[in-house]
């Protein structure tokens, strides 16, 4: 794909995720979807192709046979949503397959069917892992960069930075100690964000020291400062703040593959 096709692309999944309130990834896709293509199924690993190719979201699987096999387009995004199989792998048509199989599959479906808050971090994690492939093989700026840029709006910073939370998942399985460390620091810094921004005099003592971002990693941190530098004016908590230290701790949760805490009954119930 020619950068001007690959920008052409882009735009078109920003102005629809605008639209939907969805986040890009989704949006990327939805135009997947709308292609309508013949999904090829059983494909085998793919041949890796010329550097112009397009690159479309593909999954890799492997069957009790042993044997990987190769889906592409809408069956790819119709088995990644909705099937619970733990050998599922993001990969692309140009032939790239994830090196890493991001978190164990939370398999944490309720008795009605309704899948748990970590089970769709993972299929994001996939989604997100070739949205970073996609990009990196377009020759597109890093994360850091594109949240350093003047003319990033706020809703793509955010749902950048909810998507960069997810690919830290990465090592979830190799090393999953050191993957929950990580979110834990980022909880902390958000945290103390937010207390900087929430203190009142009234509430005495002196104000919170704001966050610290420089030990996250560069991604991460360049997203969190750039957030954070939108509303150095605003002595309110941005909501998007509340909600990414929520995300943090749902991902540390999912990289130590434990249960979401359950929900206490009413009394009386």
């Amino acid at each position: 794909m020619t950068r001007a096709g690959s920008n052409d692309r882009k735009a078109k999944a920003r102005a629809l995720a605008a639209s939907k309130e969805i986040s890009r990834t989704e949006a990327h896709a939805l135009l997947l979807a709308a292609k309508n293509r013949i999904p090829r199924t059983g494909a085998q690993h793919p041949t890796p192709s010329p550097a112009s190719q397009e690159h479309d979201i593909a999954i890799q699987r492997t069957p009790a046979t042993g044997e990987a096999e190769l889906l592409e387009g809408d069956e790819a995004t119709y088995v990644l949503w909705h099937h619970d199989d733990a050998t599922l792998r993001s990969a692309c048509t140009c032939g790239w397959t994830n090196p890493y199989p991001g978190p164990r599959f939370p398999a944490q479906r309720d008795p009605y069917g309704i899948e748990s808050a970590e089970q769709k971090h993972w299929r994001w994690y996939h989604l997100a892992a070739w949205a970073r492939h996609a990009d990196e093989a377009a020759g597109e700026p890093s994360a850091a960069e594109e949240f350093r840029a003047p003319d990033l709006n706020l809703t793509e910073l955010h749902i950048g930075l909810l998507l960069t939370l997810r690919l830290e998942l990465d090592h979830a399985q190799d090393d999953p100690e050191h993957v929950a460390a990580t979110y834990t620091s980022i909880e902390a810094a958000v945290r103390q964000e937010r207390l900087h921004r929430s203190w009142i005099p009234a509430y005495g003592g002196e104000r919170p020291a704001a966050a610290d971002f420089g030990h996250l990693p560069e991604d991460l941190s360049a997203g969190l400062t750039a957030l954070v530098h939108r509303f150095s004016a605003d002595r309110r908590v941005p909501m998007e703040l509340q909600y990414l230290q929520l995300l943090a701790g749902e991902l540390r949760r999912l990289a130590i593959h434990t249960p979401q805490p359950a929900e206490t009954p009413m009394p009386g119930a």
